[in-house]
């Protein structure tokens, strides 16, 4: 950034510090937010691609309870105006350290997501691509943030002997699931996952009812999704809450194969989850969507991301309505073996599609119980092309 927008953006922070009230330790929110708010506006000129409006609350939030934590360990009857809680030195400190943050961004991260049920006892550290690993720790292994056992209610630390995927981006991660690089390392994750489904390299399987179970359903417990700051290795920087129908799928991902297989089928892929080419893109589209079809508990939208997944991976950027004929040509001639296979792929996507136009232009607002087969069948067949698609790379 250049210097203007240094000093414009160094102004906001002062602004916000100076009208920012404190109760018993802790910052009023509303005293500050406006503030903060055109703060965001500046920042984000300059670090739109990894900030959004609510990071820039996080991060001027996060450094202003941090402070007030270490100035006043003991809180009640800590409040009244910030600038006069803490003196001329200690606003400047407190400036500086939002402001050099800022700066900093992109930073680099690593983000874990838990597999409870994934076991191999020789899981350690599996360096699949670059920028994604697979990871258990140990007893004696150094673990950032230290070590705990699983609890009832979970915890924001590692688990011993829980496998983690580790996905690497770049930006910033608080402890919001809208983070763009969460974001981005939670697509990742949905891609990484339904292809090793559909490779068949990993199965579901309903896991035993544990009292963690329960405290899950309840919105507590694992599985969170764990962040390192690549900048301090030795400590966690946030945990994110996975939204409970991810978290369940998750906790139900075991291992269909043997670790050696699977490493060498992965490395079979191409390393399509860190292309970026137009293939590779149209690929991993269509996985996203197939994942979140099958996580989700809504038949009509689940059927609505299934016929995106279809058009994603089938046709073409043309911001044109899809092609029926076109898609139906394209699916039969990847699946189908003979004439009588293609014409039957033919006919039942054409069904398929009339009824995603019935369910898009409101003409019908769920599935009859008659339709459902639709749902399975489109699934079926978005796995196949993804499938031969996979396989072409």
């Amino acid at each position: 950034m250049h210097l203007n927008a240094l000093k414009s953006i160094e102004n906001h922070i002062d602004v916000a510090l100076q009208a920012c009230l404190v109760q018993d330790g802790s910052p009023i929110f509303a005293s500050y937010a406006d503030k903060v708010f055109h703060l965001s506006q500046e920042v984000m000129k300059h670090k739109n691609e990894w900030l959004t409006v609510s990071s820039c609350y996080s991060i001027f939030s996060h450094h202003l309870f941090s402070y007030l934590e270490r100035k006043f360990p003991v809180k009640e009857g800590v409040s009244g105006k910030l600038t006069v809680l803490i003196d001329g030195p200690g606003i400047i400190e407190l400036k500086s350290s939002i402001l050099n943050f800022i700066i900093s961004i992109p930073r680099s991260y690593e983000i874990y997501f838990p597999l409870p049920s994934f076991k191999d006892q020789e899981i350690n550290n599996i360096q699949l691509w670059n920028s994604v690993s697979i990871r258990k720790f140990d007893e004696g292994d150094t673990i950032p943030g230290g070590i705990i056992l699983n609890t009832l209610f979970g915890s924001k630390r590692f688990v011993i002997g829980t496998t983690y995927v580790g996905i690497k981006r770049s930006g910033y991660v608080s402890s919001s699931i809208n983070d763009i690089a969460l974001k981005e390392a939670l697509s990742s994750l949905k891609q990484l996952l339904h292809m090793c489904l559909i490779l068949n390299l990993i199965a579901l399987q309903e896991p035993a009812i544990s009292w963690a179970d329960v405290a899950m359903s309840l919105g507590g417990g694992p599985p969170e999704a764990i962040t390192v700051d690549l900048a301090n290795q030795n400590e966690i920087s946030s945990s994110i809450m996975l939204p409970l129908s991810i978290r369940s799928y998750l906790q139900k991902i075991v291992l269909n194969t043997s670790l050696e297989y699977f490493k060498n089928k992965l490395n079979e892929t191409s390393n399509l989850i860190e292309r970026n080419d137009n293939d590779a893109q149209f690929i991993k589209s269509a996985l996203e969507w197939a994942f979140d079809s099958q996580i989700e508990e809504n038949e009509t939208i689940s059927f609505i991301q299934v016929s995106i997944g279809l058009e994603a991976i089938l046709g073409e950027e043309t911001g044109r309505e899809p092609l029926t004929e076109t898609l139906a040509d394209r699916c039969a001639y990847l699946l189908g073996n003979t004439i009588e296979n293609r014409k039957k792929i033919r006919r039942k996507f054409r069904d398929f599609y009339k009824l995603r136009s019935k369910l898009v232009h409101g003409r019908s607002m769920r599935l009859k119980d008659n339709e459902r087969e639709f749902l399975w069948w489109g699934r079926k067949v978005l796995d196949g092309v993804i499938l031969k698609e996979i396989k072409k790379i």
